[in-house]
């Protein structure tokens, strides 16, 4: 189950990250877009990175939401009580922190995506996936 999550998990911030630094590179070079909201000066560069951002955004949302939900089944089969409430904590910072993304968007012309706070929930299940197993010695 947590080789499981751990791949959804790594997945999610690779998606991410690509993102990310898709959306950082049309932030750095100044592409615009049109009313079809394609670049006004279409370099296969700015191509490439609309193209990363456009997928690599919805797909990242899609695989947090699933490391959330996977973590939250693989956590409470484990019995593994305080890495889930690390993982409602962390959930409701990356909320809040989607809300502080979008005022900014409402603000400024921003580098940073919509899914950048979401990141921190497969950050987390990342660290739970990589821990070690935890083995009980009862005595008979």
């Amino acid at each position: 189950m947590r080789r499981g999550l751990l791949i959804i998990s790594v997945g999610a911030l690779i998606v991410g990250g690509a993102a990310i630094l898709a959306q950082a590179l049309l932030f750095a070079w100044g592409v615009v877009y049109d009313t079809r909201g394609l670049p006004t000066d279409p370099t296969p560069a700015a191509l490439a990175a609309t193209w990363i951002a456009a997928v690599g955004v919805p797909l990242s949302f899609l695989l947090c939401a699933g490391a959330f939900v996977y973590a939250v089944v693989a956590m409470t089969a484990g019995r593994a009580w305080r890495w889930l409430a690390a993982l409602i904590v962390v959930g409701g910072l990356a909320l809040a922190g989607m809300v502080g993304v979008v005022w900014l968007f409402l603000s400024a012309t921003s580098p940073l995506t919509l899914a950048t706070p979401l990141l921190l929930v497969p950050l987390l299940t990342t660290a739970y996936s990589l821990r070690p197993a935890t083995t009980s010695t009862f005595s008979a």
